[in-house]
């Protein structure tokens, strides 16, 4: 859990150092129309799939592995891998949906186009840490099953 939550901070922080190194506004990423489409849509997408019950066993199986059966635990990674893919989907239709807001109203300030762009941002960062979580639950399997198997 430790290596988790220092290793997903130290990939974003270093994102974010540099762009604050270059003159980027860190508020421009707080956006609440941006965050409620990154985080919650592929949260619904997944759910419209999977139980409550088997998401939480996905994070269950990401931080601690070792209670769960290998079934569980690989229905954990495919979660994972739905959740990335749903978070890269979630960045591009917030981003189209910011476009077409800009081209609709008379607002067309290059400032205006790089906010835009942020969701697809933020929906790539949320794949990230999904692309970790699924690298956890798949490294505890392959351990489980290395320690499963005969000496040679």
């Amino acid at each position: 859990m430790l290596r988790f939550a220092i290793g997903t901070l130290a990939s974003l922080g270093a994102f974010f150092l540099a762009y604050w190194l270059e003159g980027g506004a860190m508020r421009d990423f707080v956006l609440p129309s941006v965050l409620l489409i990154v985080l919650l849509v592929p949260l619904f997408a997944v759910l419209a799939v999977w139980k409550a019950r088997e998401l939480a066993d996905a994070w269950k199986a990401a931080f601690a592995p070792g209670g769960l059966a290998e079934e569980r635990r690989m229905e954990g990674a495919s979660i994972w891998d739905f959740y990335e893919k749903a978070s890269y989907a979630a960045g591009l239709v917030g981003t189209l949906a910011g476009f077409i807001i800009i081209f609709a109203t008379a607002g067309y300030e290059p400032k205006v186009f790089s906010i835009a762009l942020v969701c697809v941002l933020e929906g790539i960062l949320l794949g990230l840490v999904a692309r970790i979580l699924r690298a956890r639950v798949e490294k505890a399997a392959r351990a489980d099953r290395a320690q499963d198997r005969p000496p040679r």
